[in-house]
């Protein structure tokens, strides 16, 4: 009788465990679809929220851009400036990591010859991950794929430095105005001398990003096999 009683606790205990542990994880993925959604609902409130010193009479730089706050209400679980030493042009590489696996990178290419040069956002692409995939030692080309976890067959493509792609809109009309990207320690571009940069987005960015970014940050689980977004939006779907 002792016996069973014990088997008994022991059951009730390991069910209590499994409840709690699937109440945490529905609890993540429901603060993480929060954040998202409060990200897609700041609109009127993004130059409050993420820009500062801004001076809209200013020729070209118009305000200062707090990408990394931004990326992380969108709801990024890491973010991570990537190793481009290895590359064969001048680019600073930033990419966001997403609890459905999706990732995003930002490339930024600057004048590596000029030291005053500010790099612009030229090109963005999204693709679909595993929890354990290493992405630095990926970009990098050090190891093999499957030491590194896979990675989805299809990449989208955009073209930062026109609003159509990001905004899938022709009709758009840019002024080429922007906002720097405050550092926070990984947002720079460097010359060849080693000195450091700004980094800077257009003012279209915000919009692009609600367009074209938050479908597949939003979605419950994206395919590894097929771009679910091809043909709905701007950009290039294409094979890695």
């Amino acid at each position: 009788m002792k016996r069973f009683l014990a088997m008994l606790m022991l059951l009730a205990v390991v069910l209590s465990t499994s409840a709690c542990a699937r109440e945490q994880a529905a609890g993540q993925s429901a603060q993480s679809a929060q954040n998202v959604k409060a990200a897609s609902n700041k609109k009127g409130d993004f130059a409050s929220i993420y820009l500062s010193n801004i001076d809209k009479d200013a020729e070209t730089y118009i305000a200062d851009f707090d990408l990394n706050q931004y990326l992380l209400d969108s709801g990024a679980i890491s973010i991570e400036r990537l190793d481009t030493t290895t590359l064969n042009y001048p680019a600073t590489c930033i990419a966001a990591r997403y609890p459905n696996g999706i990732v995003t990178v930002y490339s930024f290419y600057g004048d590596n010859s000029d030291p005053y040069a500010y790099g612009y956002l030229s090109e963005i692409n999204v693709f679909v991950v595993e929890d354990r995939f290493n992405l630095n030692s990926y970009w990098r080309g050090e190891s093999k794929e499957d030491e590194n976890g896979l990675r989805s067959e299809w990449f989208h493509h955009f073209y930062a430095t026109s609003s159509y792609e990001l905004l899938n809109d022709r009709n758009y009309e840019w002024d080429f105005k922007n906002f720097t990207v405050k550092p926070n320690g990984i947002y720079y571009v460097e010359a060849k001398n080693g000195q450091k940069s700004l980094l800077s987005v257009p003012d279209f960015f915000d919009q692009g990003f609600k367009t074209s970014i938050l479908p597949y940050i939003s979605m419950k689980d994206p395919s590894f096999r097929k771009d679910p977004m091809e043909g709905k939006i701007g950009g290039l779907s294409d094979l890695h």
